[in-house]
């Protein structure tokens, strides 16, 4: 796969690129403005001593007030992607973590989930990889990612360090299962906003800027051979592949085309409208969810996952939605209505669906399997995926 080579600790970082202007050049002063992409316009003097160059900024000017950036919210791919290869786009594995923006000054870095959570106490790790970053303040797209034995990017590993609170237990499983973020995209840099850049610029400056270690770590890519990439995931047991539009503005809080998403499996996420009664070994807990997505704005109902889950996870499902319990369905549904002895709940509660196909025509899943919560994501993100071509 594509991009750049991890850098060194010990060799020389370019901080920015462009050109310089010389104003005066002799062999006891030296006078240039700088061309840059991050200070362009600044004009510097150099002056010789009698042992040594003496630097500063010309006295008419100052160096820019850096701005603070605002609150930024992700931007997403749209769904049901097939592979392809186009010279006008990248492609990169899909991560299968926790989205993640990281806002950075000198002094530390804030993670926040794509609901605006701040996170960082959970992942106290990640809280000073700012030192990894040439800036003064930055906010920096990407993944929060762990791995399993074999060195697999895995969400069963990190969902043993998602929600914890007391930071002993943080302390202890932060020594069994380190996290990294996989970061892929700029969008605010030294008090500017990159967001209006192409794809292209906004990687090469984060390309710039970022020192990778265990812990920030910058995506590969390949360039126009998705079919390539796509191959190559299904032999390593990927999540899926992202195909994003060279040319392409970062567009925050916005669903686009410019960004696909590539499954390798079908998935659906998910919010759960109800459970059905357990029997034998479950009569604790439940048989099965009744989940939901929005199609065309609507959300609606598409069917029942009653197998995927541990004992632990029928607990801690159920724990979810004791909360949100309502008399009648959330929706007007007199099918989902009619579900015998089933509990309604609130549509709070997100959860992740394997399924073999949505149908054509009901636009119900077949053969659906519970595979996790995502607690990372809000009800509105359960977008109905693109219905394949499947009559029944």
């Amino acid at each position: 796969m594509g991009g750049p080579e991890r850098a060194s600790h010990h060799e020389g970082r370019e901080f920015d690129d462009g050109w310089y202007e010389p104003i005066e050049w002799t062999d006891t002063k030296v006078s240039f403005r700088l061309h840059g992409r991050r200070y362009p316009g600044l004009e510097f003097h150099f002056v010789k001593t009698r042992t040594d160059w003496l630097a500063f900024l010309a006295s008419n000017q100052t160096a820019p007030l850096i701005a603070s950036p605002p609150r930024f919210t992700p931007m997403l791919a749209e769904g049901g992607g097939q592979p392809f290869d186009d010279p006008a786009w990248w492609f990169e594995p899909k991560l299968d973590g926790i989205r993640c923006l990281a806002e950075m000054t000198t002094a530390e870095t804030v993670l926040r989930s794509r609901t605006g959570r701040d996170m960082t106490a959970q992942y106290p790790e990640l809280h000073m990889v700012q030192e990894l970053v040439d800036q003064v303040n930055a906010v920096i797209d990407g993944e929060i990612v762990a791995f399993d034995a074999s060195g697999r990017n895995s969400f069963e590993t990190l969902q043993q360090r998602m929600n914890l609170a007391n930071p002993r237990q943080i302390e202890r499983m932060r020594a069994q299962i380190p996290v990294a973020l996989v970061v892929f995209d700029l969008l605010w840099l030294d008090g500017r906003d990159t967001t209006g850049l192409t794809l292209e610029d906004r990687r090469e400056l984060l390309r710039l800027v970022v020192e990778q270690d265990d812990r920030l770590q910058l995506v590969t890519w390949v360039e126009g051979e998705g079919n390539a990439l796509v191959a190559a995931a299904q032999t390593q047991g990927l999540e899926g592949v992202v195909a994003k539009r060279l040319g392409s503005p970062y567009l925050p809080g916005r669903r686009t085309d410019a960004w696909r998403k590539i499954k390798l499996r079908d998935t659906q996420d998910c919010v759960i409208l109800g459970y059905t009664p357990g029997e034998r070994g479950r009569s604790a807990t439940f048989g099965a969810v009744l989940v939901g997505a929005y199609d065309g704005g609507t959300l609606r109902w598409i069917g029942q996952a009653g197998s995927g889950f541990t004992d632990q996870m029928l607990t801690t499902v159920l724990d979810q939605l004791r909360p949100f319990v309502r008399s009648t369905p959330a929706i007007d549904d007199p099918e989902l209505a009619r579900v015998k002895g089933a509990v309604f709940v609130e549509p709070e509660v997100v959860c992740e669906i394997e399924y073999a196909e949505i149908t054509k025509g009901t636009k119900k899943m077949r053969a659906p399997v519970f595979k996790r919560l995502r607690t990372d994501k809000l009800p509105e993100d359960c977008v109905l995926e693109p219905v394949r071509e499947v009559s029944r």
